[in-house]
């Protein structure tokens, strides 16, 4: 799946890591996501929170921090199990 596949290029990572991850969940698990979002504000830089339509929720994390806590983040994500989307662009 696309989330496995996004997994396994996080654990390829090295060092710090600057990016964008992309994450879309149904509007009704918000709160499943809210303590990661708290969890790894320090690697957050900045959040941007979006409708899309009804009942969907987009996430924009612009994240820099170190390798491990950006695949920990993921990993957060993903564990809910109510992840539809999750997709993480590096600039390095």
């Amino acid at each position: 799946t696309l989330l496995s596949k996004e997994m396994a290029k996080t654990h390829k990572l090295e060092g710090t890591v600057k990016g964008v991850l992309t994450l879309v969940h149904d509007e009704k698990d918000e709160i499943e996501f809210s303590e990661a979002k708290h969890r790894f504000e320090k690697i957050i830089k900045t959040l941007i929170h979006n409708q899309l339509g009804k009942n969907k929720c987009l996430e924009l994390f612009i994240i820099e921090g170190d390798c491990k806590e950006v695949n920990e983040l993921m990993i957060a994500c993903r564990k809910s199990g109510k992840t539809e989307y999750l997709k993480l662009i590096t600039t390095n």
